[in-house]
């Protein structure tokens, strides 16, 4: 009786079925590789960003928000990174699959072409069923790359989103520092402008002639322990006191803050010149809101 299965069917039909889901599994492979190298790449210039922040906000003392945005940030990226690995894993197990799925096939379209014409009929509905059960397993593998591209689409989404926060603080941190430069050059043109308009001539005492300040240099004067502050920026938390390095303030000096002859505050030295200090304000007491001219000392 004639075989309802012409010869040599089945092994072309196999080869067919490896040939396509291997260049599917391929194409979808190298797409996740290129992916996951970008992914790599990005949050390697994310740490870069992070690190750019930390020292761009030395020089400036960061409020508590822009402290917490950067926890944020920094912890999101940890998680990211985390993600990452299991991408990595996933990835590395889909194609040790893969490999193991194609030899399996291969093996198949061997024994189909070692079997004789007779046998042939009679193995091939086991021979269907192992073809169905490894097609079937192709495809969870397809499924899993999808699944792992969609999941680095979102990582991307989400190193993105990182990059504008980095950006943002950095961006907030480098106005403040700006500021802080006005605010210092501005103290600096006032206090050179006062010192250039008081004149107090002479005075005597007991017969003896004594200079005034307009007449000897500021770097003449002795070291002053009290001063006043000159500028005041609420929005940063920081003031200018005409008090500077002339009179021994270094980055460790203290300055205390006065009312009334009270303590009610401290400051702590940001940035100090010859002639004045930028502070940060430290400990300032209840409702107390500091403002120009009031007294400052230097703590001992």
């Amino acid at each position: 009786m004639a075989s309802p299965f012409p010869r040599g069917w089945i092994a072309p039909a196999l080869l067919c079925v490896f040939a396509v889901s291997s260049v599917f599994l391929f194409t979808k492979s190298s797409s996740l590789e290129k992916q996951n190298r970008r992914l790599t790449g990005e949050s390697t210039r994310l740490q870069q960003l992070i690190e750019q922040l930390r020292q761009s906000a030395l020089s400036v003392e960061r409020p508590l928000t822009e402290q917490v945005a950067l926890a944020a940030i920094e912890t999101e990226n940890s998680a990211l990174e985390t993600e990452m690995e299991r991408v990595r894993a996933e990835m590395n197990e889909a194609r040790e699959e893969k490999v193991y799925l194609e030899e399996m096939l291969i093996n198949k379209v061997r024994e189909l072409e070692s079997l004789s014409g007779a046998a042939a009929p009679a193995a091939a509905p086991a021979l269907k069923a192992e073809t169905k059960d490894l097609q079937e397993k192709l495809r969870e593998r397809d499924d899993q790359v999808q699944k792992l591209t969609e999941r680095n689409t979102a990582l991307l989404g989400r190193i993105h989103r990182l990059y504008k926060l980095a950006d943002q603080k950095i961006a907030e941190i480098n106005v403040a520092k700006m500021t802080l430069d006005e605010t210092v050059s501005s103290a600096r043109k006032v206090l050179e402008d006062e010192w250039n308009t008081v004149d107090l001539g002479q005075i005597s005492a007991s017969g003896i002639p004594v200079a005034g300040p307009s007449e000897k240099s500021p770097e003449a004067r002795g070291p002053k322990l009290q001063g006043r502050v000159l500028a005041v920026n609420h929005d940063h938390g920081f003031v200018v006191v005409d008090i500077g390095t002339v009179d021994g303030v270094t980055p460790e000096t203290e300055f205390l803050l006065q009312r009334k002859g009270q303590t009610v505050g401290t400051l702590k030295v940001l940035e100090a010149r010859d002639l004045m200090t930028a502070c940060n304000i430290r400990d300032a007491a209840a409702g107390v809101k500091v403002a120009v001219n009031d007294p400052v000392l230097i703590r001992k």
